[in-house]
C-alpha cells in the first residue's frame, strides 16, 4: 500500500473540510453573516475529521493493511525465506522486537 496516496477515509474528510470553509466563506459574503474565518476554519476542520472517523475503511484499504501485516510477519520470522528487502514494512517489522505483538493486536482489532 502506498504511502502517498490517501485512503478515502482521508480523501473524505479532506474535501468535506474545504467544503465546509467554502461554505462558511460564501455566507460571509452573500448571506451577510459575519464569521470569523478563524472559527470557520475550526468548523470545517471538525467537520472533515468528523467525517473521516465515522467513514468506515474500505475493504480495499482493509486486504492492503493485512497483506503488509502477513509480509511483516513473514519478513520477522527466522524461519521465512522472505527477505527484509520486500518493503518497508517487512524492514521495520525485522529490525524491531516488539513489531510482532503490535500487528497481531492490530490484525486482532481489525477482525
Amino acid at each position: 500500500m502506498s504511502k502517498w496516496i490517501p485512503d478515502r477515509k482521508v480523501w473524505t474528510g479532506g474535501v468535506f473540510a474545504i467544503l465546509a470553509f467554502l461554505a462558511v466563506l460564501a455566507l460571509n459574503t452573500w448571506a451577510g453573516t459575519d464569521i470569523p474565518l478563524e472559527a470557520g476554519a475550526f468548523v470545517a476542520l471538525g467537520i472533515g475529521k468528523a467525517l473521516e472517523y465515522m467513514l468506515p475503511p474500505s475493504v480495499l484499504d482493509i486486504i492492503k493493511r493485512v497483506d503488509n501485516d502477513i509480509v511483516a510477519i513473514a519478513a520477522a520470522s527466522p524461519e521465512s525465506k522472505v527477505s527484509p528487502g520486500v518493503g518497508p514494512v517487512a524492514a521495520n517489522a525485522a529490525q524491531s522486537d516488539d513489531s510482532f505483538e503490535a500487528i497481531m493486536k492490530r490484525m486482532r482489532g481489525a477482525a
